[in-house]
């Protein structure tokens, strides 16, 4: 029995010609758009096609990230592990758009859900994700989903995730900082950022530290952004817009 045409996304193509019971047609977007929804469809024995055609969305990109999609694709792989249904994400602060000041990442971001923050210090690339909301409440907010992450660091190692440990201090709402994770603290944004160094890492309090590195340790303060104390060339968040992948 044949299914029919199957149809494909706007902005996206599909493969495989054959509509009959048993057969699978693939999807995949063009350049710069991501897939929501099925990557592929079967025929069923009874004349209809598995599942909903996807659609084709425009991606959002970072500034700081560009259209590097490994960086994209690896993150996407970080966050299935920790979200039940991928969102697609938009920018809810970007520092180059909005200026430095804490107070406006958090009238921008604050309690919009989960976020992913990522900070550029010259050549290096690192930040975080969080599934709870930002404050400024001046207290510390459970997750047991957050994580830090680098994709270019001082040590030249692989990109890599560090998943929080203790989950009562997984970030801190303050008017006085930015994005602020952990409670020793791991990684902080200070108000006015770009025209200071009173930004700190300090990983291995909150967030467990990869192989190798110890929580106070020069090695791995310097791990991140290059120093203990570090002043962004530019720093994103982005937030989920409502809309399941």
């Amino acid at each position: 029995m044949s299914c029919g045409d199957p149809g494909k996304p706007l902005n996206g193509y599909r493969t495989g010609n054959e509509f009959w019971a048993g057969n699978m047609v693939f999807y995949t977007c063009d350049p710069g758009y991501y897939l929501v929804g099925p990557s592929n469809r079967l025929c069923l024995e009874n004349g209809a096609w598995s599942d909903l055609i996807p659609s084709c969305y425009k991606r959002h990109y970072s500034n700081i990230l560009k259209n590097r999609g490994y960086y994209y694709d690896l993150m996407e792989r970080w966050l299935a592990s920790v979200a039940n249904n991928p969102m697609r994400w938009v920018p809810c602060y970007q520092s180059i758009l909005h200026g430095w000041a804490s107070r406006t990442f958090h009238s921008k971001c604050d309690g919009k859900g989960p976020t992913i923050t990522i900070i550029k210090v010259n050549k290096y690339i690192f930040g975080g994700y969080t599934d709870v909301s930002w404050h400024t409440r001046n207290t510390y907010s459970k997750s047991v989903n957050s994580f830090l992450f680098s994709f270019v660091n001082k040590d030249n190692l692989k990109p890599f995730k560090m998943e929080v440990v203790k989950s009562q201090y997984a970030i801190c709402g303050r008017s006085i900082y930015g994005p602020l994770f952990g409670g020793g603290h791991d990684m902080v944004i200070s108000d006015n950022a770009g025209s200071n160094t009173n930004s700190w890492t300090n990983l291995g309090h909150s967030y467990a530290l990869i192989k190798g590195y110890t929580y106070t340790s020069t090695k791995a303060q310097n791990l991140l952004a290059g120093s203990y104390n570090f002043q962004p060339d530019e720093v994103e968040v982005f937030r989920q817009d409502g809309l399941e992948v």
